[in-house]
């Protein structure tokens, strides 16, 4: 079975909120069965991942890491009768699909802090670069939000305020990254050979994306060396 069932397996069960105990019962094994399940240490049979998926509202598809999509694949048709439009689609889901993974990777691994100010702090930080993005492209196509507040102003973001409630969210995680580790708790183990072994399938996709990120960075250093040598 897939190596990534056993971590999906886990992470729905977090995000319900419920205890092992409380999903084993509901899903009718014993707790010490569905740590196994989630461990990796057993592989379950068909009936316990239908009621799984049942439970949990995704498809088998995605509770066995065979996509992203919580509600299944979906079918496409031969790229010969794909209209533009699908394939667009298509495109931008492809362009997608690396991002989303590291996502789904660097949660789980703040999740193993156990430090639900640190996870929060990190979704404030993520989701206002993302509302940043969305609103720059309304604006763009003319789109204005100039509706009674709480909504934000045109001109109020224009002006910078969103960038700067993005720079204090960044100080925050910051700031809870430091708290977590003056108090001595514990971090998970993120070093290359753990991080290959426990996400088989998204370490080497974020790592690509890193290694992507790093070459566009170093390269603003190249050419600010060479602006310095000619002088400008």
């Amino acid at each position: 079975m897939n190596q990534d069932f056993g971590r999906t397996l886990s992470q729905l069960r977090r995000e319900k909120k419920i205890s092992q105990r409380a999903a084993a019962e509901a899903l009718g094994i014993s707790q010490a069965l569905l740590s196994h399940y989630e461990n990796g240490i057993r592989e379950p049979g068909l009936q316990f991942v239908t009621r799984a998926c049942d439970f949990y509202h995704v498809s088998a598809d995605y509770l066995l890491g065979r996509t992203m999509d919580r509600d299944g694949i979906v079918v496409q048709a031969p790229t010969t009768l794909l209209s533009d439009r699908a394939r667009e689609r298509r495109q931008a889901a492809s362009a997608s699909k690396p991002i989303i993974s590291s996502l789904v990777l660097f949660f789980d691994l703040l999740s193993r802090t156990e430090n639900p100010s640190l996870l929060n702090a990190a979704s404030r930080y993520l989701s206002t670069g993302l509302y940043q993005l969305i609103r720059r492209l309304r604006l763009t196509a003319g789109i204005s939000e100039n509706r009674p507040l709480p909504s934000l102003p045109d001109e109020a973001f224009q002006a910078g305020l969103a960038e700067a409630e993005l720079q204090l969210c960044r100080s925050r995680y910051d700031l809870e990254l430091t708290n977590h580790s003056l108090q001595s708790r514990p971090f998970p183990d993120l070093s290359e050979e753990t991080l290959a072994r426990d996400y088989p399938a998204s370490y080497p996709v974020f790592l690509e994306l890193s290694e992507e990120c790093s070459r566009r960075i170093a390269g603003h250093l190249s050419e600010d060396a060479l602006v310095r040598k000619k002088g400008f």
